[in-house]
C-alpha cells in the first residue's frame, strides 16, 4: 500500500518535523540512533529500492544506500521518518487508525499518482523541519549563514538554501 497525503500545509508539516527534532537531539544528533530508538532499523544496500517499509506488528525498516554521502543519507532517513510519522503512525494533527497491511514507500516511480506525489512533498517538508527545526535554523543562519547551518545540522548547503526558501 502507498502512503496517502495528510493534506497539511507546508508550514504545518515543517512545524511537526521541528517538534519531532527532539528525537534526534536526545540521541546525540545521530539520526540512525534515533531510528533505532523509535524501534526501526536501517538496512544498507548498493541498490536501494524501498525507502520505508512498515508492516503492522513489526519494526519499520528504512533502506539506505551504501553509495551516498552522510548529508544525503540524513535527508533520506529524515524523509523516511516523515512518511513514518505522517503516513504510517499518523498521530498528527489528529489520531487516525494505522493502515491495514504493509506500507511501502519506493525511492522511484510515482506513476502520475497525485496523492503519492503530495505525500512525498509532505515527507520532505517534515524532513527539513526534523533536521533543521525552525528556531535552531534561524539561530544558525544568524550566527554564520548557510555554511554554519550546514555544519550544525550535518546537511548539504543546498539543503540549507531550500530550507531557507521554505521559511519565506
Amino acid at each position: 500500500m502507498r502512503p496517502r497525503p495528510r493534506g497539511l500545509t507546508k508550514k504545518q508539516t515543517l512545524a511537526l518535523g521541528s517538534e519531532r527534532h527532539s528525537v534526534i537531539r536526545e540521541n546525540g544528533g545521530q539520526i540512525m540512533v534515533a531510528i533505532r530508538s523509535l524501534g526501526g532499523s536501517v538496512v544498507i544496500s548498493t541498490a536501494p529500492r524501498v525507502l520505508l517499509a512498515v508492516e503492522p506488528g513489526s519494526p519499520f525498516v528504512i533502506e539506505g544506500s551504501a553509495l551516498t554521502s552522510l548529508c544525503r543519507d540524513n535527508l533520506s532517513y529524515a524523509t523516511a521518518l516523515g512518511h513514518y510519522f505522517l503516513h504510517a503512525v499518523q498521530t498528527f494533527p489528529k489520531p487516525r487508525e494505522q493502515a491495514d497491511g504493509r506500507l511501502e514507500v519506493l525511492y522511484e516511480g510515482d506513476d502520475g499518482d497525485h496523492d503519492f506525489i503530495r505525500s512525498r512533498y509532505e515527507a520532505y517538508w517534515f524532513a527539513f523541519g526534523l533536521l533543521m527545526p525552525t528556531g535552531e535554523f534561524e539561530s544558525a543562519m544568524a550566527d554564520g549563514g548557510v555554511d554554519e547551518a550546514a555544519r550544525r545540522f550535518h546537511v548539504d548547503p543546498g539543503m540549507v538554501n531550500l530550507r531557507a526558501l521554505m521559511a519565506q
